[in-house]
């Protein structure tokens, strides 16, 4: 569908006759979507119908996103319906098809349907269909019956049936007609009802007088001016923030002609196929703008250490090893910039280490500013969670903490920062932690002789003249969906190269250190895959059969993939999957074989939304490639477990087997996932209402960076709220006992200015995800954190193992920064716990982690790192 300019609408009329006609979001014949027809009835939100009922069931999902209420026509007009959309559930939470779309299971229910004689004498049958909006493609759903034999409503009016048909459509319409052959594979016969999908009130805005700015309003709520022009002073006076350094100017051995030009701000990319609603160009965000070396000469930049590929150290228990954080020097698309690193090396040395063992970690602070440690999914004692505030008091610049680091479980962990994650993380302080076991099937060991591989996820976000985006000093930017960068990153390479033999098995470790963006990965091109390439590609790409491929190889044939683990554990049961779905903060193992040699693409597939037209597209972008060579892998060892066989993991299933037995009670707590959004400059708050009326169940892609940059935790507040009793982020006060089994229910609220997604972290714990719409998940792993999309419902079991105060949040940066987060508590079998210094998990705990990079200072000027403000 041709896209309107920039600053142009067309007229209402116009903008619904092309879409109509075009069939946007892959609805058309040739871009379609599919389906498949199941047997038996189906009922959403744990067996109950949830559309059209009042109260809907709390743990179905949101009715105004999955139910599309079915309008009769005249002739019939008693007759009323509802289509159910229920979401597909995989091992990920969420189903995706290979090219992103989401699979639904989609079912009919009507009520007072007279004959269909009462349309067309000759017709024996209503059946329902989904349809594209340009009525292309045409899914057969099936015949409504009653139960007893006869078509239409069931006795005394009654909701009569539809066999469920599974189906991926952005975009649809739900239709019910008189047809005279009850089999017939194509619609022919007169619509009694029609109803859209939620997805359908995404219309273009005709409106463009709303967004231009109004007298006074480039200065509305402090974020005023050109993006040029934003005034560096704005937060003085602010102690707890960290303020700018002396300009280089005013160092000693600096000269003002050695100064380089100041940081301004300048409006983030937007996406190439998203034109920028008008009115908005005059938006800054509120803070500071701030990178590290931004006050660097040339010649002090150069004096830094370039960053260095990760180390692997292998660890044993009692073995004491130090992580020294300090800023470092890389090259990005040509350009070299300042980041940080532990021990000069991005992503951070890979510390491998047996079950059951205890390492010491020294953290040495050589940042200008404060910092800690977080060891990501480790169930270790609480002293050493590394969350300042809540276990222990920042590591000041220039200081050290000692980490004792007890390793109960198997698997691939993480460590970062748990201070400005958003920055800090986001400029290269990560680095996995593996526990190995001696089963095959822990997912700390590789099985069938498979090499490993360990990737670490991540993307930035870079101008197009090759700088980076500047963080925000005093608080984050894009406090609204997070920082979707647009050059993507694996274990800190853009689209690196892995050389593979023919045959061989490679267990890909996969880890998502970004700090908003899910991935989607698929492995392999299909031939003949038309779609863009993503957000960020360089200019003139355009679709060749391999995207971004390095030149003299020929595609090779898309390998299968075999999911084997989870964040804590092996699944009960291997899985084929299409694709690998994966949160910020989550981790999964997948194994593949590589059998033709030739190039294999691993890709970014998912959907991308521009609310302000209307339209849901494909968004491609190449992550790195595997080359696989033409000369045979060795065989693997005697007594491999065959590639080719789906292999239950025992032990896992005896372990949580007696535990599904928990999805027949109530949950002990529910927690809403919420947000606010208080004073925002013109036009914000009229383009996030518009944008309000339909929301994908998951951002894959930054369509609106223009409305997500300017916002900060001044002026968006994301909540953590406790269902019983209405409490919010640090203000709710959970208390548990060691060994209790905690049923919790996260909902994640629809009826709010703009929601999204959450990836989910508890601290300390581990859980099992029970059911996602009220539907329970057939195949389970133990888990640290999981990704809720906008709309739905999940029940947990939480395994309250570990004594001691622990957060949960949201693994969002901005969102973690910006209020969403709580610390609950698990007491001692015997006893009580006493906690850090005492420490209770009341009101003002949310705000432990606030600040600018690294919260508070490092004593004085000493120990003052160059090129990082306030060093």
């Amino acid at each position: 569908m041709p896209m309107p300019r920039a600053g142009t609408t067309a007229s209402l009329a116009a903008a619904l006759l092309t879409l109509l006609v075009s069939g946007v979001g892959g609805t058309s014949a040739e871009g379609g979507g599919s389906f498949t027809e199941g047997g038996g009835t189906f009922t959403g939100g744990g067996g109950e119908p949830f559309c059209g009922v009042e109260p809907a069931p709390r743990a179905a999902p949101s009715p105004d996103l999955h139910c599309v209420e079915l309008l009769a026509r005249y002739e019939v007009r008693e007759a009323s319906g509802w289509g159910e959309m229920l979401p597909v559930t995989s091992a990920f939470g969420l189903d995706l098809d290979r090219d992103g779309m989401l699979r639904w299971r989609l079912a009919v229910r009507v009520s007072n349907l007279p004959s269909p004689a009462a349309l067309d004498p000759e017709a024996r049958a209503w059946i329902a269909w989904a349809t594209g909006p340009n009525l292309v493609p045409e899914i057969r759903l099936g015949e409504v019956t009653s139960g007893n034999g006869l078509p239409g409503a069931a006795p005394g009016g009654g909701p009569g049936l539809v066999a469920e048909a599974e189906m991926t459509l952005d975009k649809f319409r739900v239709l019910v007609t008189a047809e005279r052959d009850p089999d017939t594979p194509v619609r022919t016969g007169p619509v009694a009802l029609r109803g859209d999908s939620p997805s359908m009130r995404m219309i273009p805005h005709d409106e463009p007088w709303l967004f231009l700015p109004t007298p006074g309003a480039a200065d509305h709520a402090g974020h005023g001016g050109q993006a040029g022009d934003h005034a560096h002073d704005a937060h003085a006076g602010h102690p707890e923030h960290l303020q700018p350094g002396a300009a280089p100017g005013d160092r000693p051995g600096a000269t003002p002609g050695d100064a380089p030009a100041p940081l301004r701000w300048r409006m983030p990319p937007m996406h190439p196929l998203v034109p920028m609603p008008p009115g908005l160009e005059h938006l800054v965000p509120a803070v500071t703008p701030w990178l590290p070396g931004a006050d660097l000469t040339e010649a002090e930049r150069s004096a830094l250490p370039e960053a260095r590929p990760t180390r692997v150290l292998h660890l044993e228990d009692g073995d004491r090893v130090d992580l020294e954080s300090g800023p470092v020097r890389r090259t990005i698309r040509g350009h070299e910039h300042v980041f940080f690193g532990f021990n000069g090396q991005i992503p951070g040395p890979r510390l491998v280490a047996p079950r059951g063992a205890t390492i010491q970690l020294r953290a040495v602070n050589g940042l200008p500013f404060s910092t800690a440690i977080h060891w990501h999914g480790v169930r270790l004692d609480n002293r050493f969670d590394g969350v300042p505030g809540v276990t222990q008091d920042p590591i000041l610049s220039g200081e050290t903490f000692d980490y004792t680091v007890a390793l109960p479980d198997a698997g691939n962990f993480w460590y970062h920062p748990h201070i400005r994650e958003d920055a800090t993380q986001g400029l290269g302080l990560y680095g996995n932690l593996q526990v190995t076991a001696g089963s095959t099937t822990a997912p700390g060991s590789p099985g069938d002789g498979a090499a490993e591989a360990f990737w670490i996820l991540d993307d930035l976000l870079v101008h197009d003249d090759g700088t980076l985006v500047p963080f925000g000093l005093e608080a984050p930017t894009h406090a609204l969906m997070g920082r979707f960068g647009n050059v993507i990153l694996v274990n800190g390479e853009e689209r690196p190269v892995l050389e593979v033999d023919r045959g061989q098995v490679i267990r890909f470790h996969l880890t998502n250190v970004a700090a908003a963006r899910p991935f989607h990965l698929v492995f392999g091109a299909p031939e003949g895959f038309g779609a863009p390439e993503g957000f960020g590609a360089p200019e003139g790409f355009g679709a060749p059969e391999v995207l971004g491929a390095p030149e003299g190889d020929a595609g090779a044939a898309p390998p299968r993939v075999k999911l084997v683990a989870g964040d804590l554990s092996a699944f009960e049961t291997e899985a084929w999957v299409e694709g690998v779905v994966i949160a910020p903060a989550e981790r999964y193992a997948v194994e593949v074989r590589f059998d033709d040699p030739g190039l294999v693409a691993v890709e970014n597939r998912v959907r991308a939304v521009d609310g302000f037209y209307g339209n849901i597209f494909p968004d491609v972008d190449t992550v790195a490639f595997v080359r696989v060579r033409d000369t045979p892998a060795p065989p693997p060892p005697p007594g491999a477990r065959p590639f080719d066989t789906l292999h239950e993991d025992a032990g896992v299933r005896a372990e949580i087997e007696p535990l599904r037995s928990h999805l027949q009670r109530e949950p002990d707590h529910e927690l809403v996932l919420a947000m606010e959004v208080g004073e925002v400059p013109f036009p914000l708050r009229p383009l996030m209402q518009m944008d309000s009326a339909y929301f994908s169940p998951v951002e894959w892609v930054s369509t609106m960076p223009e409305m997500n940059w300017p916002l900060t935790p001044r002026e968006v507040r994301w909540i953590l709220r406790d269902g019983a009793t209405g409490l919010e982020n640090g203000d709710i006060d959970w208390r548990f006992r060691e060994g209790d089994l905690v049923r919790l229910r996260v909902r994640n609220e629809r009826e709010v200015l703009h929601a999204m997604q959450h990836p989910i972290h508890v601290h300390g714990q581990r859980f099992l995800v029970l059911s996602l719409n009220g539907v329970p998940l057939e195949n389970l792993a133990w888990k640290d954190t999981f990704m809720l999309p906008v709309g739905w419902t999940a029940e947990l079991l939480v395994e309250m193992s570990n004594p001691g105060d622990w957060m949960i949040h949201c693994h969002i940066s901005e969102h973690l920064e910006a209020g969403m987060q709580t610390v609950f508590r698990v007491e001692p079998a015997e006893g009580t716990w006493e906690g850090w210094r005492g420490f209770e998990p009341v009101s003002g705990v949310a705000g432990a982690c606030e600040g600018a990079p690294g919260g508070r200072r490092g004593k004085g000027g000493a120990g003052r790192t160059p090129g990082v403000p306030g060093g």
